[in-house]
């Protein structure tokens, strides 16, 4: 699914789960998970979001230091197609 459409092949959901995608993705894609969340989930919807993330600059755990980079290794930002 492209993250960054207009339109998304989902009309209406009760919850979205986003794993692995805007800590490597193009900014646009982030930007069309946003509005695309705001489109299709009711008030009050959650948007659950799961990646190596960073706190202050630092990965949380060493683990997600390895899969962040593996994942940057596969598929180096900016190189997905939104």
């Amino acid at each position: 699914m492209d993250a960054a459409a207009g339109e998304w092949p989902v009309a209406d959901a009760d919850a979205i789960v986003c794993i692995n995608m805007i800590h490597i993705a193009p900014w646009s894609a982030c930007e069309g998970l946003m509005a695309g969340a705001a489109r299709i989930l009711p008030a009050g919807g959650p948007l659950y979001l799961y990646g190596p993330f960073r706190e202050n600059g630092a990965h949380t755990a060493e683990n997600n230091l390895r899969f962040d980079a593996d994942l940057r290794a596969r598929d180096p930002p900016g190189a997905c197609v939104t």
